[in-house]
């Protein structure tokens, strides 16, 4: 097993195992020299959605991407996130960094943020069009007011470099919490193996089985419980 397929949490609760060796207190508390003590680790759910082919968009018709994009994070600030329970964590000119409670949550979001340009691209000539591609990754994460830091945030912009344009790609974590509730297609694409990753991930394509589905189901208590 992968080091992100061994742990076992209770959304409902937040709270989550590992057959892991804990690491001592040393290592998970103590700051290096010339650091800050560490916040505090939850687990959360990191998606990481950005613009296919920013650079090229930029540099041809750098004033509409512009446009385009801010009215892309306005809808994702005041509608997507706050609908779905997430919180924004960086916009970074051409992408956007976000956190969650439950994986569900950030599928959803995902999902209605690919559509967000459907309108727009109706207008545009092919290489003007603008899509996104999406990757979400369950994990323990040290949290803090401002950011979400640790080597799953990583992951979850390793398996975006999956994604084919209009396309979200989900950890095996991220699976298997949604597996039951799903409204979509799913696509298993087998062992990947990504830049700079130590071992071999399994990542799942999912996808609206039509525009007018809801994409995800979120559980309810008693699924959430059992």
């Amino acid at each position: 097993k992968t080091a992100y397929e061994i742990y076992q949490c209770d959304w409902s609760s937040d709270v989550c195992s590992s057959d892991l060796p804990s690491a001592p207190p040393s290592l998970t508390t103590a700051p290096a020299a010339g650091g800050m003590a560490l916040p505090p680790m939850r687990h959360k759910t990191v998606l990481v959605i950005d613009l296919v082919e920013s650079v090229r968009l930029m540099a041809t018709h750098e004033a509409q991407v512009v446009a385009l994009w801010r009215g892309f994070v306005h809808f994702a600030t005041t509608q997507v996130l706050p609908e779905r329970g997430g919180r924004l964590v960086k916009s970074l000119g051409d992408g956007l960094l976000a956190e969650f409670e439950h994986p569900a949550q950030a599928v959803r979001a995902a999902l209605a943020l690919h559509r967000h340009f459907d309108e727009a691209n109706r207008d545009l000539p092919a290489a003007q069009q603008l899509y996104l591609r999406a990757g979400i990754n369950a994990t323990r994460l040290y949290v803090d007011d401002t950011d979400v830091y640790g080597h799953g945030v990583n992951l979850a912009a390793r398996v975006a470099d999956l994604a084919a344009p209009g396309e979200t790609v989900v950890t095996a974590s991220v699976y298997d919490a949604i597996v039951v509730g799903v409204d979509a297609d799913v696509q298993d694409r087998g062992e990947s193996y990504l830049k700079h990753w130590p071992e071999p991930v399994r990542p799942w394509a999912v996808s609206p089985v039509n525009a007018h589905t809801p994409v995800v189901r979120l559980p309810t208590p008693a699924e959430s419980a059992s």
